[in-house]
């Protein structure tokens, strides 16, 4: 891709809410691979896709296998925080709160990577196993383990 290219990507709307909603998966890749990775995949990229998006590109960018996952939490963050889930004021059978998000990870402790803003080390990963995270946005979106 031309760097002119690149750098029409780099400058629009998407591509800075991208990187609102997905800093941990920005951190976590470096400026340069985040900006490879957008750049190729701009024309069909859009914050809902991104995390399919990556779970396709993993072995052709050489990405880590935690990152589609870590990417997933981010989305259903900004989608929990939306306020757009509210409550209704009648139910017809009991429920749980349907402004809950239940999201399954096969990576434990990728919270800790958006909820601190933390960065992983090269080379470092998060451990590999199963659990299951809460978010709330009656909590601005943040999650609870």
């Amino acid at each position: 891709m031309s760097g002119d290219r690149t750098k029409e990507c780099m400058l629009s709307a998407r591509y800075r809410t991208l990187e609102e909603v997905y800093s941990a998966c920005r951190s976590c890749l470096g400026t340069r691979t985040w900006e490879k990775i957008v750049a190729a995949c701009y024309d069909t990229l859009t914050p809902e896709t991104f995390p399919d998006t990556l779970a396709f590109k993993v072995d052709a960018f050489g990405l880590p296998e935690f990152l589609p996952h870590l990417a997933r939490l981010e989305w259903a963050q900004k989608v929990a925080s939306s306020g757009g889930n509210t409550i209704p004021p009648e139910v017809d059978r009991l429920s749980l709160n349907p402004t809950l998000h239940l999201v399954r990870c096969s990576w434990k402790n990728l919270l800790t990577l958006i909820c601190s803003g933390e960065n992983l080390r090269q080379g470092e990963k998060p451990e590999d196993r199963t659990q299951y995270e809460i978010l709330l946005p009656a909590l601005g979106g943040h999650v609870s383990p």
